[in-house]
């Protein structure tokens, strides 16, 4: 029952027994929802749903529509407000819900209704103009401009304004109207082009001073394949910079404005590059960008004859990150890898405080030495849709060989590479590899804290008993990117549910 605080209590009980029996009561509720769900009779589940209060019921549809919209097992609020006109109500009382705004031109009644509903509350705005071709005809400049015109009156209100195009020019056209305002409440911007623009316009930035009027809590900007002007106010004061595709000499920054842009946001933490970067001329010696805030860099996509894979040598070279602590590298070439290395042979490790490495989407890969000793602190190793047989010998080695052939050595325990290795995230391995990784290193006194390694080869290690040794031998834990239907939805509401019952 509702008690007069408003909090949900079960009568006859103690708190502490009160709240058990509550959170046993949502629990099978959840539990009768799961398994009823597409059966023909659910009776029994609507009893147990219906048996929530209306302050449960919302905050469980929040948390809900908090997943990301792009979740195929996530139900809009249209979705929650179309069970039953009780759920309508309260779907319909709650402006939290219909604050994630998608937008496209010819389609404007959901928006208007979503930003209707949202009320007073800061939006987020996926604006979708991939329909609008170019060069753009009358009909579809009418269109775009109604749409921009429905936005206009609630740029107070954006928290994030995410704007997909197919060409340039739609950018150009959106962009006139964005000129000159100010957006107090917007913290993060995307524009984004699936595919490059051979167009004219293509070749142009966008030269329009963008919510020039002010953007105090942006924070976070993220181009593809789209390039503005380098020097426009909406590029400082970031946290977050994620430049993509954007390689052209006419497009990329010059080395210069890459500096200005890395000063004009001192607070810079995560930098994501994929195939991006100012532009680094072979012969030139430039001096280092230093970047002393970054915590974590990402670079990406580095697999294009459009960059060589010289650049990402001279990349790794001017980059100066002191404190970084993240490194992620994705989707780049073989030969592209070996100049990322190479730029790392030095005397002093490349980078000192970095704790986490990720790799994902290689070919198969050495971990030369100059690699290996980049990273003294290193606590966590991913490696994503990776070989790990390639390069495991390292984790025990003191010199891997440059052949990337195994040969046992065994090594001092002061002199193993990454004595400080915590987590070992792997999907793809051997267990004949992975066995005598396991050993070598705890025999050296350096074993590794949690071995997380994907359900996909779980059937492969289970062979002949193998499992129970690895179970005994590493803390094993697995993990699995597939999620089953109705898995996140399940978990949104159940802690929504346990969150309220306990506070």
């Amino acid at each position: 029952m509702l008690s007069d605080d408003g909090s949900w209590r079960c009568e006859g009980l103690s708190d502490d027994g009160g709240r058990h029996s509550q959170l046993g009561y949502i629990d099978s509720a959840l539990h009768f929802s799961d398994e009823g769900y597409g059966s023909t009779d659910d009776d029994e589940s609507t009893d147990y749903l219906n048996g929530l209060p209306n302050e449960l019921l919302g905050q469980i549809f929040e948390e809900c529509c908090s997943i990301p919209s792009d979740s195929f097992d996530c139900p809009s609020p249209i979705a929650i407000s179309l069970v039953s006109r009780r759920w309508r109500g309260i779907a319909l009382s709650m402006s939290s819900l219909w604050t994630d705004i998608v937008l496209r031109p010819r389609l404007l009644d959901r928006a208007t209704a979503y930003l209707s509903r949202s009320s007073h509350r800061t939006i987020d705005i996926t604006f979708n103009a991939k329909t609008i071709t170019s060069p753009i005809s009358v009909d579809n400049k009418t269109n775009l401009l109604k749409a921009v015109r429905l936005l206009l009156p609630h740029i107070p209100r954006w928290r994030r304004f995410v704007l997909l195009v197919d060409f340039q020019s739609v950018l150009h056209e959106v962009a006139k109207h964005l000129a000159g305002v100010a957006a107090p409440e917007l913290q993060s911007v995307e524009f984004l082009q699936d595919r490059l623009d051979s167009s004219r316009l293509g070749f142009e930035p966008i030269h329009t001073e963008i919510f020039a009027g002010g953007t105090p809590k942006l924070a976070q900007v993220r181009l593809r394949c789209t390039t503005l002007w380098w020097h426009c106010n909406m590029l400082s004061g970031l946290t977050t910079l994620d430049l993509g595709h954007i390689f052209r000499p006419y497009r990329q920054p010059s080395y210069a404005e890459f500096c200005d842009l890395i000063t004009a946001s001192p607070s810079l933490t995560h930098l994501i590059l994929r195939l991006s970067g100012p532009v680094l001329e072979p012969e030139v010696d430039y001096l280092p960008i230093e970047i002393p805030s970054l915590r974590s860099l990402e670079l990406a996509d580095f697999e294009s004859p459009a960059l060589s894979a010289e650049y990402l040598y001279r990349l790794c070279r001017t980059l100066s990150t002191p404190n970084l602590k993240e490194l992620k590298i994705s989707n780049i070439s073989e030969i592209a890898w070996i100049n990322f290395v190479f730029a790392m042979e030095s005397q002093a490790p490349k980078y000192p405080t970095v704790e986490s490495v990720t790799l994902s989407s290689f070919q198969p890969i050495n971990l030369e030495e100059g690699f290996m000793r980049s990273f003294p602190e290193l606590k966590n190793f991913t490696a994503h849709d990776v070989q790990a047989d390639c390069f495991i010998y390292a984790l025990f080695a003191p010199h891997p060989p440059r052949s990337g052939l195994f040969t046992p050595i065994q090594p001092a325990k002061s002199d193993i590479c990454w004595p400080h290795l915590q987590t070992l995230t792997l999907d793809r391995i051997r267990l004949s590899s992975l066995r005598l990784m396991i050993s070598a290193r705890t025999g050296m006194g350096r074993p590794i804290g949690k071995l997380r390694l994907a359900e996909s080869i779980r059937e492969q290690m289970s062979m002949n008993g193998n499992l129970d040794w690895l179970e005994k031998n590493a803390s094993l834990e697995w993990f699995s990117e597939e999620r089953e239907e109705g898995s996140r939805f399940r978990a949104a509401m159940k802690r929504a549910a346990h969150r309220l019952v306990l506070s």
